[in-house]
């Protein structure tokens, strides 16, 4: 068994308060969940309306399907919000 880490700090440059903030977070927490079976944290929490980090984990039985997977949720996020990644550490384990 495999377990797959995602330590993930975005940049959100259109949120202009707490509360956009906070829309864009639920969002891909939800989209993320619901689409790609995986759990999804929001750590670190910021104060500061523009930065996000996150904490993504997924078990699997095969090395490659964790690295696709992982691998699509965060094109997933680059490709439907409006988001810069500035930091991401990525391991299976």
């Amino acid at each position: 068994m495999f377990v797959g880490l995602i330590r993930l700090k975005l940049l959100i440059p259109s949120s202009n308060s707490l509360k956009d903030r906070r829309q864009v977070v639920a969002s891909i927490k939800g989209k993320l969940r619901s689409r790609f079976n995986l759990s999804i944290a929001e750590i670190e929490s910021s104060n500061h309306w523009r930065e996000a980090s996150f904490g993504i984990a997924m078990v699997n039985d095969s090395r490659s399907y964790l690295e696709g997977e992982l691998s699509s949720a965060l094109r997933f996020i680059e490709e439907n919000y409006p988001v810069e990644i500035l930091a991401l550490e990525k391991e299976i384990i």
